[in-house]
């Protein structure tokens, strides 16, 4: 008798340890099925039934297949995950359609999602993301301030908001958006420079460019950067400085196109020979 209780206890937590082993985690951004190269999701690509086992699976793996090219494959992948009840299928499927630049069934599956999940960010993002595509910036607003209410910390949707605003030429708005961005997110390198884009076309020349050189402090020395200073510093009147700049991004980069930056500078300090020196150097790159 104990043997038999013995076996039909080892069958029972066999049988237990197998179905918890098949049984989804529900953590995708943590399970060692979904990470890359993983055995798993190898098995997927060449048995899409086996991918029944993680409800995640056939959405990441639809994912990838579209990041490699396969999109009539990533399409089943997402198609099937959808039938099946699968999170995220929507967003997949609507992503692989904006890539085919289908916005309408894009915006289709993303308002399916929505159904479901009134408050997915990922889902406001995208439909703002398809409408500002199409320079549809009013509509793209609507979409990415119902982001932002998803999740106030969430700074790229802040930025979305600040680089429609931008496109409209409403540059007092822009910039509120950019610098609420950079109260969730302090130090990002793109943020900080559309900021700056944003004080260059309301003519804040000082404050562009004070903000500029704050870039410049944390990444550096580089040809475009130095280029947009010096611009600035000759927007604002300061030649010696824009002289120092223009000649450092020629330096670093290379470009020609910078030389006629400073042929243009040179004309406007009076020196003629030296700006039709640049002006010159310029044409045999540019003018055939």
């Amino acid at each position: 008798m104990l043997q038999i209780a013995g076996a039909t206890f080892v069958a029972a937590a066999t049988g237990w340890l197998l179905t918890r082993r098949r049984r989804c985690c529900g953590r995708p951004e943590s399970c060692p099925r979904l990470a890359p190269g993983s055995r798993f999701l190898a098995r997927c690509i060449d048995s899409p039934a086996a991918a029944g086992r993680c409800r995640w699976a056939l959405t990441t793996l639809a994912m990838r297949l579209l990041r490699e090219g396969a999109v009539g494959h990533a399409l089943a992948c997402a198609a099937r995950a959808a039938q099946a009840g699968h999170p995220g299928a929507f967003l997949v499927l609507s992503r692989i359609h904006a890539e085919m630049r289908n916005g309408k069934l894009a915006r289709e599956f993303l308002r399916h999602e929505l159904e479901g999940s009134p408050r997915s960010l990922e889902a406001w993002l995208a439909l703002g993301d398809l409408d500002a595509r199409d320079a549809e910036y009013e509509s793209a607003l609507l979409h990415y301030r119902r982001a932002s209410e998803c999740d106030p910390s969430f700074a790229e949707g802040w930025c979305a908001m600040g680089r429609c605003y931008a496109a409209l030429d409403a540059w007092n708005d822009a910039r509120t958006c950019f610098e609420m961005a950079l109260t969730r997110d302090p130090g990002h390198l793109p943020t900080l420079h559309s900021l700056g884009l944003v004080l260059v076309g309301a003519g804040e020349v000082d404050e562009a460019l004070a903000l500029f050189r704050k870039i410049l402090d944390i990444t550096g020395p580089n040809g475009p950067l130095l280029a947009r200073l010096g611009r600035l510093a000759r927007a604002k009147g300061d030649y010696r400085q824009a002289v120092v700049w223009l000649s450092d991004a020629m330096r670093l980069s290379g470009l020609p196109e910078f030389r006629k930056d400073m042929a243009e500078l040179y004309a406007e300090m009076g020196q003629g020979e030296i700006a039709e020196f640049y002006r010159t150097e310029f044409e045999k790159e540019y003018v055939v």
